[in-house]
């Protein structure tokens, strides 16, 4: 079901009462479709796919949507939904993907999100969504993009909960207000990761070098934090990355002399070290290069069922269709 656009209108909830072997509802890119999500829609018992993007829903999500225990997909982004993410969402066993992303939702995320076992995907980004993580995400065994960015979850960088998620390909958590240094060891068990991103947060201390161990880490972000010391990834894992690696906009980064070739060490944006005796791992002559460009906005591309995602500072194009079961990101495209 497809929604032309319109003037201004509500969804009436005596609409969905005697729906119940509908399988997808796709009410999208409405701007005029706005008011409440009728909690009427967990009468449809049967609803496998439920999309209400780019509409101008408001208010809470409702907890009755929990009911939805065949609901495969849920997409509730771009509105201007309110409150916080409901306890009741756990209901949704068979959920996989996840969307409530660019939305106002508040508070802390619930525990209930460990109930979704089947979850593959969420994006939770954009909101005001503050941490701690729960523990119990660490048991989504099956969840391979965690998106976060651009929420104030305002915690050391969850270590315990991410490194415990085997699966993971993607992981955003750019502009979180993330303290303190990076777990050495934090992602090691991560062996399908490919995109890390942690960029524009507090973070301080040293990049460890065991990052580079990560068989499949094509993308990594650290830029624009507070780390220091010198640049101690391998040669061979910067010259691969090239410029899909970015550190700039720590100041107190620098690179050790003859370590990388002048090319790599003019993208890394960082000054050489001090000679021995000038200060152990201290950058010489200044900071580091002009700050990175954020490129925290998502678009909406006119393709039916499809969106493109800008990752903040990172990731440039992850295109996923709306139906699908598995979202699998086209890296060439990325960045």
């Amino acid at each position: 079901m497809q929604a032309a656009a319109a003037a201004a209108a509500e969804l009436p909830p005596a609409l969905f009462t005697n729906a119940s072997s509908l399988e997808q509802l796709v009410l999208k890119s409405n701007p005029g479709l706005t008011g409440r999500i009728p909690a009427t829609l967990s009468d449809l018992r049967s609803l496998r796919v439920l999309s209400l993007s780019q509409n101008g829903f408001r208010g809470e999500i409702p907890p009755e949507l929990g009911r939805l225990a065949a609901l495969q997909q849920l997409d509730l982004s771009y509105n201007n939904l309110t409150g916080e993410i409901p306890e009741e969402i756990g209901g949704m066993e068979s959920l996989s993907i996840l969307d409530l992303s660019w939305n106002s939702l508040a508070g802390g995320l619930p525990a209930a999100l460990g109930s979704l076992r089947m979850l593959e995907k969420a994006d939770l980004s954009h909101n005001e969504l503050a941490g701690p993580l729960p523990a119990s995400m660490a048991g989504l065994g099956k969840l391979q993009y965690l998106l976060l960015q651009e929420n104030p979850i305002g915690t050391a960088v969850p270590a315990a909960v991410v490194g415990s998620l085997r699966r993971l390909q993607v992981v955003g958590m750019s502009g979180c207000g993330l303290t303190g240094p990076i777990p050495r060891g934090a992602f090691a068990a991560l062996a399908s990761l490919a995109a890390l991103s942690l960029d524009r947060n507090r973070l301080d201390g040293p990049i460890p070098a065991s990052l580079a161990a990560l068989p499949r880490l094509g993308r990594l972000n650290l830029s624009q934090n507070r780390l220091a010391g010198e640049i101690a990834l391998p040669a061979e894992f910067v010259a691969r990355l090239g410029r899909r690696l970015d550190v700039r906009g720590n100041d107190e980064l620098c690179v050790g002399r003859g370590r990388y070739g002048g090319a790599q060490a003019s993208y890394l944006g960082a000054p050489p070290c001090a000679a021995a005796g000038g200060g152990s791992g201290a950058a010489v002559g200044g900071t580091s290069s002009s700050p990175v460009e954020s490129s925290a906005g998502a678009a909406a591309t006119a393709g039916r069922g499809f969106r493109v995602y800008g990752i903040a500072g990172m990731f440039g194009g992850m295109v996923y269709h709306l139906l699908m079961l598995s979202c699998i990101p086209f890296y060439d495209t990325m960045f």
